[in-house]
């Protein structure tokens, strides 16, 4: 009998664990207002002949090294089809250049940019790290949202499948969105259970 109580209590420790975890994983980050238009005061500009995605990353976010995974798939298959920035956020006391500055730096074709005080990222509405969302050359917004399929995961996702047919010129749904599932933007990162 003893044998049977120990089993039980594993198997619920474990179920526990489990539960945590797709919790952890599967929970978005706080939720974004997202310009409908390019935003003027974002001091940037969208590209003239293509989609721009931009991407807005805290720089210690490990959630984040996923979305630069899916960001480099993403760069292979659309090529040179969309115009790809991430902004990575400047907190005091934060490395800004460290690993996952140099993991989207190593990624053909794709520019990062120090967003000194989140000025940037709180012009396009971006308030997660992994927040994408893509405008037309005219400023429209085509989509906002995640690239991966749960926090801290790469995969086949809709956030990935909506970017690239977007980079092929098909149409999507207006506004298209799939959970960005980041650390916030401000403060340390979010440590995984």
């Amino acid at each position: 009998m003893r044998r049977y109580g120990l089993i039980a209590g594993w198997a619920a420790a474990c179920a526990a664990g489990i539960g945590a975890l797709a919790d952890y994983s599967l929970t978005p980050g706080e939720g974004s207002a997202i310009s409908a238009h390019w935003p003027v005061d974002s001091g940037l500009l969208p590209a003239a002949d293509r989609p721009t995605l931009i991407l807005a990353a805290h720089p210690q976010c490990p959630c984040t090294r996923a979305t630069l995974d899916e960001l480099a798939m993403i760069r292979a298959q659309a090529g040179d089809r969309l115009e790809i920035r991430v902004l990575f956020v400047d907190l005091a006391g934060v490395e800004t250049h460290g690993s996952l500055w140099r993991q989207a730096a190593a990624i053909p074709g794709v520019e990062p940019l120090v967003d000194a005080g989140g000025r940037t990222a709180d012009s396009f509405g971006a308030k997660v790290s992994g927040h994408a969302v893509v405008y037309a050359p005219d400023g429209r917004l085509l989509y906002s949202g995640g690239l991966t399929p749960a926090r801290g995961h790469a995969g086949y996702n809709r956030g990935r499948s909506a970017v690239l047919a977007i980079s092929r010129g098909a149409a999507v749904e207006p506004h298209a969105s799939v959970p960005a599932l980041g650390c916030g933007l401000r403060g340390p990162p979010r440590e995984s259970p």
